[in-house]
């Protein structure tokens, strides 16, 4: 199956208006910002959107979209992100404290959401929304399929979903 009947919310990119439009798993991507979009499943402007999970309950989206798929999209990447000259402005012992407690809180964060989720699902289903398990192996294979026809067509540099592929 795809998503070819969905208006789905996306961000301003291009990679996510490839990954989930036509070419990708079908539907048809709206930009829309991420703080309009409750309103804008009111209004049928976007019928669904994908988002961290964190974000369901506190943006109360599953007041206007009833169904969540839980379909572990893909793994949330949070970097921290220093200038080139500030970075050189520092000395070894300064790098390597900041390296080591930005590892430290990222460790943290996540063991925190992973004892999170639990108590988020239970909210979501007393709040009403019903949550479903999907087999993801098919939308896996489809965009798998994908990126080795965009890296024929130069989309993705040559060697690139074998690199990724080794890292498996």
């Amino acid at each position: 199956e795809d998503f070819s009947d969905l208006r789905l919310r996306v961000w301003q990119s291009e990679v996510p208006t490839r990954f989930y439009g036509k070419p990708g798993l079908g539907a048809t991507p709206v930009v829309l910002p991420l703080g309009d979009v409750y309103v804008g499943m009111l209004q049928g402007v976007v019928e669904g959107l994908t988002l961290p999970f964190d974000l369901v309950q506190p943006m109360k989206f599953h007041e206007v979209g009833k169904h969540i798929i839980l379909w572990d999209e893909f793994w949330q990447v949070l970097p921290m992100s220093i200038s080139e000259k500030k970075w050189q402005a520092l000395n070894d012992a300064q790098r390597r404290a900041l390296t080591e407690s930005v590892d430290e809180a990222g460790k943290w964060y996540n063991d925190q959401l992973a004892g999170s989720v639990l108590q988020w699902k239970a909210d979501l289903v007393k709040a009403g929304a019903t949550l479903h398990e999907v087999n993801r192996a098919p939308f896996v294979a489809r965009i798998a399929e994908r990126n080795r026809q965009w890296q024929k067509d130069g989309y993705w540099r040559p060697g690139l979903i074998d690199e990724i592929e080794k890292l498996r």
